[in-house]
Parts: structure tokens; C-alpha cells; sequence
């Protein structure tokens, strides 16, 4: 190709063509490709299945794991399609992690749990965990502490996310 000329898909001669050719006849989103990098470079973490559709319905709100996620910045929860680390990812839903806090969870001898943590909640810990029920929750948490130990994880408390929403202003307004 000689400097100066532009490349040019071939422009159809009918109609029909067109739409075929331009899909015009459903609606297609418009996608930044902004969005699509923060989307691509968004830090992933794993979610059992279970509560997918708790996170995505805002019903889950709070996760305990080992070690704290950034707070104010879009983390992308997915589940593996089929056995971890052999199959792709799904995407659930991204999330903004607002803050977290140490969690004690006790196995009494008795077989009681207990949960011990600083962050304010109206919603019991079971409803903003995804669980139906404290027994479920105790049920989810009980093989992971020996009766009579006490172990240390954190709470963070999250919501919903849109990418772009976290975006620095001046890249938001340049949109």
C-alpha cells in the first residue's frame, strides 16, 4: 500500500447488505475501549459460586478472606468455569472494597461459633456474608477452626461497581 491511501472495507450495494453488515437491527451497548482496559487490568479474585448471585443482587456485601483488598479500587469476582486453575474464568461482577476490618471466629468446645469484629452492621453477619441462615454460616466456618481455637481473618465490606467510576476525574471528564 502506497503512503497517503486509506484502507476500506468494501461498502455494500443493497440495503440488506448494510444491515447485515452493521447489525443495525438490535441494539448493541457502546464500549469504550476505557472501559474495556479497566475491565482487562481490574485485580480478580475468586468467588465460590454459591454466592454469585447474592454479590450481583447487592444481598452479599461483605467477604472474610485471609489478607485485606485494597480499598477504593474495582476488583473484579469471578468463578472458575470448571476446576480451578484449569479452566477459564466468568466474571461475576466488579466490586469496590470501602473498608475491613480483623475478624475473630471462635470454636467453642460446645460447638458454638462465635464472630467477633469492629465494623457497625445492621444486617446480621449471615445475610451480608450470602448465607440464609447463622447456621449455615457456622456450618461454612466450623472445619476451618479446631473446637476450642480462635482464628484471625478480615471482614471487608464492599459494594457494586462500575469501572469508570474510579477513574481519576480528570479521565472522566476527557471522555
Amino acid at each position: 500500500m502506497r503512503q497517503g491511501h486509506i484502507l476500506r472495507s468494501p461498502t455494500p450495494k443493497s440495503p440488506t447488505a448494510q444491515n447485515k453488515l452493521t447489525n443495525s437491527n438490535r441494539k448493541i451497548p457502546a464500549v469504550r475501549w476505557t472501559d474495556l482496559l479497566d475491565i482487562l487490568l481490574m485485580i480478580k479474585r475468586p468467588l465460590n459460586p454459591r454466592f454469585s448471585d447474592a454479590v450481583r443482587e447487592g444481598r452479599k456485601f461483605t467477604t472474610i478472606r485471609d489478607k485485606p483488598w485494597p480499598v477504593g479500587v474495582p476488583i473484579m469476582l469471578y468463578n472458575w468455569s470448571g476446576a480451578a486453575y484449569r479452566s477459564p474464568q466468568v466474571n461475576v461482577s466488579p466490586v469496590v472494597v470501602l473498608g475491613f476490618w480483623t475478624i475473630r471466629i471462635t470454636h467453642r468446645e460446645d460447638g458454638g461459633m462465635l464472630y467477633a469484629y469492629g465494623m457497625v452492621n445492621e444486617t446480621p453477619l449471615h445475610e451480608s456474608e450470602g448465607f440464609a441462615s447463622r447456621a449455615e454460616l457456622d456450618e461454612w466456618f466450623r472445619p476451618l477452626v479446631k473446637p476450642g481455637q480462635t482464628i484471625e481473618k478480615t471482614l471487608m465490606r464492599f459494594r457494586l461497581s462500575n469501572a469508570q467510576d474510579h477513574r481519576p476525574l480528570a479521565a472522566k471528564e476527557n471522555l
